[in-house]
């Protein structure tokens, strides 16, 4: 007896930074999700830092077990440890507590912008807000049915609110204040995908019409832009000499790109941002720093013959670029003469 299986959809990674693809995240599916994916006779598979998803026909190419409708949520855990040196934050504010959580809920066929979302575990410890009590919480689910509420009184500063009643999904914690005030967030209810490891959370819908054109689904990222900086530190280079180097862009016209132009600065006017002249030589060598005037995006793909020279001699034809293991745009060049 034959299997026979066809694409149901696919996620993918779009990120500029790759010249190959981006290969930073590996998908953890919680046994909810793996129980429907068997129900529904699905099968997923990770290739090229893609997650593909088939699903089981007939021999008249039908589905075996339609699944229209039902969700299945995955976890994103990011394997790269690099991935914020050359990413730009997908949440506004990086530093909080809040996953990224990506869904299809307006085109099935596409994800929704990303939105920030708490993990929360079957019992839910929540600290509301405000300081001020009472305040009446009340959770609602994707339909804004009311599914829980509760009251906390001036002698309780938080909460732990039972979710074990709850199906899985996205739901929205509302709490309200005397005078009116009211502050709302998204929580992800996955006991399995609590665990701090999970960098997002995805949740896509299955819609009838992928199981005859299946979509691909893209997580966009963007690249981190920043100015191109190189210290140059010079060993027995006269004053005349060292003020003779310089940096200059010969491939913008290669690369079908603008042309890199770079300011010259000397230590006493380094900003904070800038590395501290201490940390680059001593009293025997000279410091100088080139520093773009545009920002670059990051990238695996080197600008070319961006050029170190002396008095219109070129000392270095192709400088190094910022890799992803490096958190800032920043290279120290060391010269040295006899």
């Amino acid at each position: 007896m034959s299997l026979t299986f066809l694409p149901l959809l696919t996620l993918g990674i779009d990120h500029p930074y790759y010249l190959k693809g981006c290969r930073d995240f590996t998908v953890v599916i919680p046994e909810a999700t793996r129980e429907l994916l068997r129900g529904g006779r699905l099968l997923t598979r990770e290739i090229d830092g893609k997650l593909l998803v088939v699903y089981e026909t007939d021999d008249e190419g039908v589905p075996r077990v339609s699944l229209a409708g039902q969700t299945l949520m995955f976890g994103l855990r990011l394997t790269n440890p690099y991935f914020g040196n050359v990413t730009n934050p997908v949440l506004s504010n990086a530093a909080s507590a809040l996953t990224p959580f990506y869904a299809n809920t307006t085109t099935p066929s596409a994800l929704d912008p990303v939105k920030g979302v708490l993990r929360a575990s079957q019992v839910f410890d929540y600290t509301p807000s405000e300081s001020s009590r009472p305040v009446s919480l009340k959770v609602t689910d994707a339909a804004a049915n009311t599914v829980l509420t509760q009251n906390l009184l001036a002698s309780e500063p938080q909460t732990s609110l039972d979710l074990r009643a709850l199906p899985r999904g996205l739901y929205t914690l509302t709490e309200h204040y005397e005078g009116g005030l009211q502050h709302s967030q998204s929580f992800c209810l996955e006991p399995e995908l609590y665990a701090s490891t999970i960098w997002g959370v995805l949740a896509i819908t299955i819609n009838a019409a992928f199981y005859s054109t299946p979509p691909v689904l893209t997580i966009p990222f963007s690249s981190r832009q920043e100015a191109l900086k190189y210290y140059v530190v010079a060993k027995n280079y006269t004053s005349t000499e060292f003020e003779q180097l310089t940096i200059s862009d010969g491939g913008f016209n290669d690369d079908a790109r603008p042309e890199l132009k770079f300011d010259k600065i000397i230590p006493a006017v380094f900003s904070a941002s800038d590395l501290s002249p201490s940390l680059l030589g001593d009293s025997s060598t000279r410091v100088v720093l080139f520093k773009s005037q545009t920002p670059i995006t990051r990238s695996e793909k080197a600008l070319r013959k961006i050029h170190l020279q002396r008095n219109g001699d070129t000392v270095i034809e192709h400088l190094s670029q910022p890799g992803a293991d490096q958190p800032q745009a920043q290279l120290i060049i060391h010269l040295s003469k006899p």
